[in-house]
């Protein structure tokens, strides 16, 4: 699974884990030298999680605590927005 949720976050999973992951606009090249070197993107791992839900209450958290709101209810329709989008998005 590699699912985008918003800007550059995005939830992807292996044989035994969701993880929320953000692509940091950096680069990195492996196989340097060799005759398959590429570059790949660099990603930030934010956790591992047992359910899509929960992968993306943390995706919620990180970007709350970002918020540049200063006040309340600022903060109120930041949360709603939010929830909005994930709704949007993933019909919950």
């Amino acid at each position: 699974m590699n699912v985008h949720v918003h800007e550059n976050f995005y939830i992807t999973s292996d044989a035994q884990n969701i993880m929320l992951e953000e692509v940091t606009g950096k680069t990195t090249v492996i196989n340097r030298g060799k005759e398959n070197e590429k570059e790949i993107p660099v990603t930030k791992n934010h956790g591992y999680f047992g359910t899509v839900e929960q992968a993306l209450k943390k995706f919620v958290r990180l970007k709350i605590n970002d918020s540049p709101a200063k006040d309340i209810r600022e903060l109120i329709e930041e949360v709603q927005r939010l929830n909005d989008l994930i709704r949007e998005k993933f019909d919950f």
